[in-house]
């Protein structure tokens, strides 16, 4: 796996990402604030998932902003809180928080963060990186630690944003920064990785997860048989709904 760089893939990975996200979503303009800034913005509210999206394109990086406000409730209608940015490099940089990182082996494509989610203190971005499973990859001359959020392809990508939210919201509040890696990343993107996972538990702890390519032969086979309207969710990576129940594979 490695960190996309080539401004043009980067720039199609942005376009898929943005294009997954809005499926579903109501926009509305709200201030958007953040410590650092609070500036008026178009943003794409999932009531389903309870996450809203910010998407814009300086010349050097996309701004993807994130936020759990409810811009419908009667205490958001005018500005809601930015919680994390998810911001890939479009120069090949590696001081941004996020990356879209390609599994040229299944062809795939994830959002990843590296933990810097702004407005820290020294230390702040390993504290809440190890709150996840991560993989270390190459950045420029040194490996970084990163963490899987989703597939930009992925049905379920808001409900795995929402739980990165969700938990840089909680570390930001003071409760995150005691949960265990290697529990903490299941309802996010790690479930469906297959790969190699270095996570500190301790020391540094190195295990070769194939889950995901389990997962993804599994789906291609059972659909060749002609089996449609496959789900998955955070507690179950493949079922199908028939019969008024729920079939698990």
């Amino acid at each position: 796996m490695e960190i996309i760089t080539e401004r043009t893939e980067v720039d199609h990975c942005q376009a898929v990402l943005v294009n997954s996200f809005k499926r579903g979503t109501l926009p509305f303009t709200r201030i958007v604030h953040a410590a650092r800034f609070s500036v008026r913005r178009k943003i794409h509210w999932d009531p389903r998932n309870r996450v809203w999206a910010h998407f814009s394109r300086p010349n050097t990086l996309f701004w993807n902003l994130f936020g759990l406000d409810d811009p419908e409730s009667p205490g958001h209608t005018k500005k809601v809180r930015n919680v994390v940015q998810i911001n890939p490099s479009r120069l090949g940089h590696f001081t941004t928080g996020g990356a879209f990182v390609s599994d040229s082996e299944d062809d795939v494509v994830y959002l990843a963060h590296c933990g810097k989610i702004g407005g820290e203190s020294v230390g702040q971005t390993e504290n809440f990186i190890s709150i996840f499973d991560t993989l270390h990859l190459k950045a420029g001359r040194e490996a970084k630690a990163y963490t899987i959020i989703a597939d930009i392809e992925d049905p379920q990508l808001n409900q795995r944003i929402a739980a990165f939210v969700a938990a840089a919201a909680s570390f930001k509040t003071g409760r995150g920064k005691m949960k265990n890696s290697a529990t903490s990343a299941k309802p996010l993107a790690g479930d469906e990785y297959a790969g190699t996972i270095r996570y500190r538990r301790g020391g540094y702890v190195s295990t070769v997860r194939l889950h995901g390519r389990v997962y993804r032969n599994l789906k291609s086979a059972l659909e060749k048989l002609g089996l449609s309207g496959l789900k998955r969710d955070v507690n179950r990576d493949l079922y199908l709904r028939t019969g008024g129940r729920n079939v698990l594979f």
